[in-house]
């Protein structure tokens, strides 16, 4: 009776362990048909086209080449850069490289390259011995950036085809002749010399509004904004140490373009959707770009997507990279407040994409790499709105200072000047007056950029 008991249970227990085998068996088979077809493919839409690439004007590759050796010509050497870095995989260019050796050391550390948290104006206006000092041996880096005046068209080469391993331009230059000319400002300002002061300061906001205007690069656009706000320190800093000119300094508008968040939008489209091409010629090499991680570590997925081919399809993915990006496309052209929402881009597409445990039934592996790139680009947005908040910020200072407006007053006068609401109130007088006050618009976004700080810029009359 035992025996026949114990025969019935292992008979009911194998036959549960063959029906178990069998439903994801039968899972499995309804996995695997149906990640085995990928849809047709899709054009890119028209919005999201970069058109074909630039030849590079000559103020883009002397500022590639900016840092030259000595006797070397600024733009031969950008050139030379440029076309080595198409090279595939692109070289060593590393300090240690010998295509390095010999070029110009760039200005580092306070008081000239400073950086939020620090007291960029206060740094420059007690620190003028410091300032001389970062510039005393750098007169070829003066000398060449004061010839890269005479043209300062700037138009982007770029290398195809485009993807997240695709070697940027450099943006190094740039910010050296930035930093090069807000030090002659200041150094200026300390003499007396307005008409030097005044020119110094409008060199480096013409190279920062070439880049800010005219880059297509997301970071591009970043270290035009970075460039432009380091200029806006040292008007600031001209301004304390020579209040009597305040009505002179004030800035002029940003260059068009200067808050475009679309055309760096369709370029980071263009890089993911570039390397979702490479994945498919290339699985393992694209798919560890898309997954930010190396090739040995990609995980077992992935690795079965890339071995059979299942689990990731290369034109669904497209598609929808293409819908979430022609979003933020969208938003951006909508203006800053559209392209600051925290909604996340893809909530179109994702009921569209049904998941279970964590994973899309369909498209896998590619629904796992869209979920881990979802763009997140409101804070670029911010960073750029906040170059033209900067520069509201410094006008007005600029205009209390220059009409000498009473401490006790200021508050009032800020209320007639017509601002639009979404900026006044943002603008505050702090410490009874003295200081005017900007929150910055990356200040509503989580995060701890130092960015986020709030704008301060003194007003103490003479």
């Amino acid at each position: 009776m035992a025996v026949s008991f114990l025969r019935v249970l292992w008979r009911s227990a194998w036959t549960g362990v063959l029906g178990l085998v069998g439903l994801l068996l039968i899972l499995l088979l309804a996995w695997v048909a149906s990640n085995w077809s990928d849809e047709p493919p899709t054009p890119t839409p028209a919005l999201l086209e970069l058109g074909p690439p630039k030849a590079g004007s000559k103020f883009f590759f002397e500022m590639q080449g900016m840092l030259a050796p000595p006797g070397a010509s600024a733009e031969e050497t950008g050139r030379k850069d440029w076309r080595r870095l198409a090279s595939v995989p692109p070289p060593d260019l590393s300090a240690s490289a010998p295509e390095m050796a010999g070029r110009l050391p760039p200005i580092q550390g306070l008081p000239l390259n400073c950086r939020p948290p620090d007291d960029c104006v206060k740094a420059l206006v007690t620190g003028p011995d410091r300032v001389a000092a970062q510039l005393q041996l750098l007169s070829l880096l003066g000398q060449r950036c004061a010839a890269s005046l005479s043209d300062l068209r700037y138009e982007e080469a770029r290398h195809e085809p485009l993807t997240m391993a695709t070697t940027l331009p450099s943006f190094q230059g740039v910010a050296q002749c930035g930093l090069w000319f807000k030090g002659q400002a200041v150094l200026a300002a300390v003499r007396g010399d307005q008409t030097a002061a005044r020119a110094n300061l409008d060199h480096a906001r013409r190279m920062a509004d070439a880049v800010l205007g005219g880059s297509q690069f997301l970071i591009g656009k970043m270290v035009g904004a970075a460039v432009a706000r380091s200029q806006f320190d040292a008007v600031a800093a001209v301004a304390t140490l020579q209040p009597g000119w305040a009505a002179s300094l004030t800035p002029p508008p940003l260059p068009p373009g200067a808050s475009d968040g679309a055309t760096w939008v369709a370029f980071e489209a263009a890089y993911i959707r570039g390397t979702i091409e490479l994945a498919r010629r290339d699985c393992r090499g694209g798919l560890s770009q898309l997954l930010y991680t190396d090739e040995a570590s990609l995980g077992p997925l992935a690795g079965a997507a890339c071995r059979w081919g299942l689990g990731f399809l290369p034109n669904a993915t497209a598609r929808q990279v293409d819908a979430q990006w022609l979003h933020l496309w969208t938003r951006a052209r909508q203006g800053l407040e559209a392209a600051l929402e925290p909604t996340p881009a893809a909530a179109a597409s994702a009921a569209t994409s049904p998941k279970a445990g964590g994973l899309a039934w369909r498209n896998t592996i590619g629904q796992w790499v869209l979920d881990i790139g979802l763009p997140a680009t409101a804070p670029y947005h911010a960073k750029q709105a906040d170059v033209e908040l900067h520069r509201q910020t410094l006008a007005l200072a600029l205009a209390a200072l220059a009409q000498q407006v009473p401490a006790a007053e200021r508050s009032a006068w800020l209320d007639r000047q017509g601002l639009p609401p979404q900026t006044r109130q943002r603008l505050s007088w702090s410490e009874a007056g003295a200081v005017l006050v900007a929150r910055p618009w990356l200040a509503d976004l989580p995060g701890n950029d130092p960015r986020r700080a709030d704008i301060r810029i003194a007003v103490a009359l003479p």
